[in-house]
């Protein structure tokens, strides 16, 4: 089944479903498995649950104690939520004794969390739990403590669980086949990608190129061909396509896709190269695209940093008027005055139809710096670049939001170098700005579900200067959940912790518990305090 398939099994059965139950969602990487749970995450409602928690285990050096104990907590906040009487008598003696320690206002909520476990959990209403990138998991947790803790939440709550099993090392992948049978009540395997879902992933690359149905088709039949299923890989095509395409518009000067059956084909070879087992590289086809392949992706080979960056693709106006200089000797001198000067006009007008990558200015600067030329440049040139550079963000749930940044190895001399360190601290500055006036809109609209998108693609793109920045939002999804609380929201905060100093975490909980009057916020500060000592 492909993606789309699975979704629509998998929320039918859970619309419909009145018992607890345990569900896995099988498939490679890229294929679209977290995509079939993205309608739970915005709207768990809709299929009659009355919460939804997601945990990935992707990236975090934790044991299942901790995995554990983080599921406690976001149940634990919740008000649909209690622990039933058996624990409630096996922890009062350690939570009447922290709350006269506190004068009644502090409570020892690890020393709870240690006295509990997810089967003391009561509730009435329906919960879902969600545990994705098992294959990614750290290896103190065994995929026997996975399958043990997911045979316990279905005893309470419903559960899926999201993984590769391909990806499982041989362990992991013997406990995986010997136990899953015995707990899992519905298995998916995703085996292919949703032929609308790389149509409409077409159409968001190229919106507005008036790309015809048959054009579509072509490429739909070339990612169907090479039996490509991971959807990153099929945008890093479609983005190298849209690329190309702009370049060979404004060489012609008109809209609209261009591209013929050569660049489209060729265009998934680049792509492909990057990714295929050595072993596959070594026919001819692939020797012809491995020099396309490394310099598109600007890994060796510095003398082509101003040559043809793809094959099949003509020079830009720019390009060629820069190489043309470089090979003045050939033309009479009046002929490259004149070249010169219109280059440069070019630049004083900040002319950027002309300019069409900021590559193309490290170019043209290079190549003026070579033939001497006395005027100074380099504002016009950085003010070119902050106009070329138009970063827009398309909600991808999988992918990362990093700033485009130019090679700086290449550089051939101090100028061009100094200009193209200005520019990458230029393009990092406007995605952080973009990042930080989307994430407080969001928040502001207390569209929870849109800011943790947001905040989960974006947060590598911060570098340590911008702690500020974090702490800033700390604070204010901290206030934002005592006033309008939501999981994913404790799911950002709980990012947050593990990434800011704990001092400073610790001064801030310290400041709030002094002042905390409501059980809520005394609740929510312990849970806090606890999470931090997991991450210390």
């Amino acid at each position: 089944m492909n993606s789309n398939e699975v979704s629509k099994q998998l929320l039918d059965s859970l619309n419909t479903r009145k018992d607890k139950t345990c569900i896995i969602v099988d498939g490679e990487w890229g294929i679209g498995k977290t995509f079939c749970i993205n309608p739970l995450i915005s709207d768990f409602e809709k299929y009659r649950y009355d919460k939804f928690i997601y945990f990935s285990l992707f990236g975090k050096k934790i044991d299942i104690n901790v995995v554990e104990k983080s599921l406690l907590t976001q149940l634990l906040l919740s008000p649909i939520a209690s622990i039933n009487k058996s624990s409630k008598g096996k922890m009062l003696s350690n939570f009447s004794t922290a709350l006269a320690e506190n004068l009644g206002i502090k409570i020892n909520f690890d020393s709870i969390l240690n006295n509990i476990n997810i089967e003391n959990i009561e509730t009435t209403e329906k919960v879902l739990i969600c545990i994705d990138d098992i294959e990614r998991k750290d290896s103190l947790i065994s995929m026997k403590d996975i399958l043990g803790l997911a045979e316990r939440i279905s005893a309470k709550f419903s559960v899926i669980l999201i993984l590769n099993s391909k990806k499982l090392d041989d362990d992991d992948s013997l406990s995986y086949n010997l136990f899953r049978e015995k707990i899992v009540d519905d298995e998916y395997i995703i085996s292919s990608i949703d032929e609308n879902l790389i149509k409409n992933k077409i159409l968001d690359v190229f919106n507005s190129d008036n790309i015809s149905d048959s054009d579509i088709t072509k490429i739909i039949s070339i990612i169907k061909k090479a039996e490509c299923s991971n959807i990153r890989i099929i945008e890093k095509y479609l983005r190298l396509m849209q690329n190309v395409n702009k370049r060979i518009c404004d060489i012609r000067q008109k809209t609209g896709f261009q591209l013929n059956g050569n660049y489209i084909e060729t265009s998934y070879d680049v792509v492909a190269y990057k990714y295929l087992n050595a072993d596959e590289k070594d026919n001819g086809v692939f020797k012809l695209i491995k020099n396309v392949s490394e310099h598109t992706f600007n890994e060796t080979d510095p003398e082509l940093n101003f040559t043809i960056s793809s094959l099949g693709r003509d020079l830009t106006e720019a390009e060629k008027d820069a190489f043309d200089i470089l090979e003045g000797y050939t033309l009479p001198q009046n002929e490259l005055d004149t070249l010169i000067c219109k280059v440069y006009n070019k630049i004083c007008n900040i002319d950027t139809s002309y300019f069409s990558s900021q590559e193309c200015l490290l170019l043209i600067n290079e190549v003026l710096k070579r033939m001497r030329f006395p005027k100074d440049i380099h504002e016009n040139l950085l003010e070119l670049a902050k106009k070329l550079y138009v970063y827009k963000i398309s909600y991808l749930y999988d992918q990362e939001i990093r700033p485009f940044t130019l090679d700086e190895a290449n550089n051939q001399d101090e100028s061009t170098d100094k200009l193209c360190k200005e520019i990458n601290e230029s393009n990092y500055n406007t995605t952080v700005e973009y990042i930080k006036v989307n994430l407080m809109s969001h928040m502001e609209a207390n569209n929870s579900s849109e800011y943790m998108i947001l905040f989960n693609r974006s947060f590598d793109a911060f570098k340590e200067e911008e702690t500020t920045f974090l702490f800033e939002q700390f604070k204010l999804l901290y206030e934002q959940i005592l006033t309008n609380y939501s999981d994913f929201y404790i799911k950002c905060l709980n990012d947050l912790l593990s990434a800011l100093d704990s001092d400073d975490m610790i001064n801030f909980l310290e400041e709030k518990s002094s002042n905390s009057n409501t059980y809520k916020e005394i609740s929510l500060l312990h849970a806090l305090q606890n999470q931090i000592d997991f991450y210390n």
